[in-house]
């Protein structure tokens, strides 16, 4: 599923036009990369927590020259999906048939 795919349910959900609900995406996403830079955790009752969290450098490797390489530190968001949520995903996997 893509952001456009989100913002046309909006759109048809919410009875609005899609550029409105497309707006909204925008900055509920924006909201949430925004506040990730302040806050380390954040947390959305019934969906999930967004955590930051240090990635420490380690060696890496370039496949494109074949030498290793040392990737440095980074700051990454990560997502564990809330009780309810993952409840919801586990009971809809029971009904699908298997692949």
């Amino acid at each position: 599923m893509t952001a456009t795919d989100i913002s046309n349910r909006l759109s048809n959900r919410l009875s609005i036009p899609r550029t409105d609900a497309r707006r909204i995406l925008r900055a509920v996403l924006s909201a949430i990369a925004t506040e990730a830079l302040v806050s380390t955790r954040l947390e959305f009752r019934g969906l999930g927590t967004f955590q930051a969290v240090r990635r420490p450098a380690h060696p890496g490797y370039n496949f494109r020259t074949g030498s290793l390489i040392l990737v440095s530190d980074r700051l990454a968001l990560t997502f564990k999906a809330g009780r309810p949520l993952e409840s919801k995903v586990h009971r809809a996997r029971i009904r699908m048939p298997a692949a």
